[in-house]
């Protein structure tokens, strides 16, 4: 019975972990979304200044924060990642924006795919 006790309690604490990671990984992947969104705004508008700050914040966020979401993202998908920022550091440095839209846009999807591929369903679970 002791034992059926402690199984429970590891059982209920690893899908505890898994349901806070999950909402985690959501909401910072949401922020990006959007930070990559008001990007889209400043450029839109000219501001490139804005959009160089914006990206640079959001950077900064992203490599603070891999390191914890490394847990479940597969390097491939962190190396797409980090070519659309390295693409997107060539425009701001070359201040040439032809393609920016089309990168930003991978981004957004990268994102987006991060959120869904690791959405908590039956099938994860089983």
């Amino acid at each position: 019975m002791k034992m059926i006790v402690i199984t429970l309690c590891i059982l209920l604490l690893m899908i505890g972990f898994a349901i806070g990671y999950q909402a985690y990984l959501e909401d910072t992947m949401k922020k990006y979304i959007a930070v990559v969104e008001e990007m889209d705004r400043s450029m839109d508008l000219g501001d490139y200044e804005a959009a160089k700050e914006e990206y640079a914040r959001l950077k900064k966020d992203w490599l603070k924060s891999e390191k914890i979401l490394t847990i479940s993202i597969e390097h491939n998908e962190i190396d797409s990642i980090m070519e659309q920022f390295a693409e997107i550091d060539s425009y701001f440095i070359k201040n040439i924006y032809e393609d920016y839209y089309q990168t930003s846009y991978k981004l957004k999807l990268y994102f987006r795919h991060l959120i869904e591929k690791n959405r908590l369903n039956l099938e994860t679970i089983l």
